[in-house]
């Protein structure tokens, strides 16, 4: 069996899918790879690999990461905005800070 894997200065090689996935698996799955998000396993596997669709196939693979989904940091769109309540100069206030 011929290894269908080339690197990218030898564009002319096929992949197949298998050989994909097991590029993305140890470019963002393994221990090594860390589960890193989209642009720095792509541009991981960039740097050694090429072939046609690479990021949206990349994309695709991350975006159904199951790990990644429950581990992604929710982050709230709208802060609440800081107000003094204060009533009488030199009054008390106290503020909590998480």
């Amino acid at each position: 069996m011929v290894d269908t894997v080339s690197k990218e200065n030898d564009p002319s090689d096929e992949f197949d899918e298998d050989r994909k996935k097991q590029i993305l698996y140890e470019f963002h799955d393994s221990p090594v790879g860390g589960h890193r998000g989209m642009n720095e396993t792509y541009r991981a596997i960039k740097s050694q690999y090429s072939w046609p669709n690479m990021r949206r196939e990349v994309e695709e693979y991350v975006k159904q990461c199951r790990s990644c989904q429950v581990k992604k940091m929710v982050i709230p769109k709208h802060k609440a905005p800081m107000e003094m309540t204060a009533e009488h100069p030199f009054e008390k206030c106290y503020l909590d800070i998480v």
